[in-house]
Formats: structure tokens, C-alpha cells, sequence
């Protein structure tokens, strides 16, 4: 859906991006694509982009996007924490979705069978930068997407 040269110009990499597919074989709902590179300032420096069926479309066909309103309304929980990362809504090119800067992550719907995850390990980025990257990363991905699945 993206490609490495793509994702390098996109945050600025300095090394040479290297994709690893992250696919777990016991999940077929679920294609994840990790695209890494060395970064001096940030250990394991990359992004992890995953492309989600909804595993209920024909008893719940809203899933996906009740699934991305809940961030925005209830946030995210994680491990050794009190209290949920709160998420903000974004709008890319007419593509709703919720963000948390603090976990690096963005969620959106592609429509209601499709929900995809971006998420940044990249220690060097401050919220407008990485919210800038995950426009381009986010635009690129749908329109590749749009032009493979009909949907």
C-alpha cells in the first residue's frame, strides 16, 4: 500500500527503510507491514501499518467505525497505566479517524469492513510532524488501497 522509498522521504530517514512483513499466520483478519531503519536517536526506529477486516460485518456492520469513535470517546488503555491515552480526531482528504500522539498511533475507517492502524516509533518527531507524516502515509496508503479493493 506504501512503499519504503516512499515512507524514507516521508519522515526523513537518513538510512535506507527496510520492510518486514509482521503478519501472524494464526490471524488472517489482520495484514501488518513494518517498515524499519537505523536511527541513532531512536532504538528500533519504524512504522507498523496494519489493514483490519471487521470480524463481525454481518451481525455488526458499524464495528469498525464504533471501534475508531471509542478512542476518541473513552481513549486507550495500556499496561501499568491508570487512567486511558486520550485520542483527537483527524481528518485527512475526507478520512475520519482518532490519533494519540502519545502512543503514535492513528486509527480510521477505509469503509465498513476495513479499519486500519498506523503506529510511529520515532522518538524524533513532535505532534505536528508526526500528525504531517501520518497525512502523507495515510493518503498514499488509500489510494493504492482504493485502486486494489474494490470497496
Amino acid at each position: 500500500m506504501i512503499t519504503a522509498a516512499e515512507v524514507q522521504d516521508i519522515v526523513n530517514a537518513k538510512n535506507t527503510v527496510a520492510v518486514k512483513e509482521s503478519n501472524d499466520p494464526k490471524n488472517q483478519q489482520v495484514k501488518s507491514c513494518f517498515f524499519k531503519w537505523d536511527d541513532p536517536e531512536t532504538p528500533n526506529a519504524g512504522i507498523l501499518i496494519q489493514i483490519m477486516t471487521n470480524p463481525v460485518y454481518d451481525e455488526f456492520p458499524q464495528y469498525v467505525s464504533m471501534y475508531v469513535e471509542s478512542k476518541l470517546k473513552e481513549g486507550e488503555m495500556a499496561m501499568g497505566q491508570e487512567k486511558p491515552f486520550k485520542f483527537k480526531k483527524f481528518n485527512i482528504d475526507g478520512i475520519d479517524g482518532a490519533y494519540s500522539f502519545e502512543q503514535g498511533r492513528f486509527y480510521w475507517a477505509g469503509d465498513a469492513n476495513y479499519m486500519f492502524m498506523l503506529a510511529f516509533n520515532i522518538s524524533t518527531l513532535d505532534e505536528g510532524d508526526m500528525v504531517d507524516a501520518a497525512e502523507d502515509i495515510i493518503e498514499s496508503i488509500h489510494k493504492n488501497f482504493k485502486n486494489k479493493v474494490q470497496y
